[in-house]
């Protein structure tokens, strides 16, 4: 079993490879840095997908919401405000 210090891979893996149909194989890195949402850099290929997941442990419901945080970029996509293409949220 393959693990990073904040999630196990594998079922990670085999949930993107199912839904984004990716033909490369996945690697995942955690971003050491900041003290919110917990950021991991999925790669496959060339292409570069940032997860977030909240942390770990008892926090505030609204503080760490990843679902609205994707929500609101994804409603933004087609807009002049300047986010990033957002890609599956679960």
């Amino acid at each position: 079993m393959t693990r990073t210090a904040l999630f196990d891979t594998e079922p990670l893996r085999e949930y993107l490879e199912s839904r984004l149909d990716l033909e490369q194989p996945v690697a995942f890195s955690a971003v050491e840095t900041g003290r919110s949402n917990e950021t991991i850099i999925v790669t496959h290929g060339s292409q570069k997908l940032v997860l977030r997941k909240p942390p770990e442990g008892a926090t505030s419901e609204s503080a760490h919401d990843v679902l609205r945080e994707y929500r609101i970029m994804d409603a933004l996509q087609d807009t002049a405000v300047p986010v990033p293409e957002t890609v599956l949220s679960c």
